[in-house]
């Protein structure tokens, strides 16, 4: 099955959305599923973004959420909604 895996946001809590992700990324691969992974803030993730994002621990000092809030709201207005499986391209931005 493809399943698409939403994380990071644009709050406090960014970290640990990924920290969570990394689990359930993680638990669907084992099970054989295609897995694309994208950040609510910058889009589809490549296999490396991957790697650097999902560490699987909580950091210290997350972007400000000004800036967060403001790279979240881009994407989410460049076409989040209409979003098809064709579409998400590991490591290109979203059309």
């Amino acid at each position: 099955m493809k399943i698409t895996v939403l994380t990071g946001g644009s709050s406090e809590e960014r970290d640990v959305a990924f920290a969570s992700a990394v689990q359930i990324v993680g638990g669907l691969r084992e099970r054989g599923h295609q897995v694309a992974v994208v950040d609510t803030v910058t889009g589809v993730l490549s296999a490396e973004e991957e790697r650097g994002v999902l560490k699987g621990s909580v950091g210290i000092a997350p972007p400000s959420t000004r800036e967060l809030v403001a790279r979240e709201r881009a994407f989410l207005l460049s076409g989040l909604g209409a979003l098809r499986e064709e579409t998400l391209v590991p490591g290109q931005p979203v059309p």
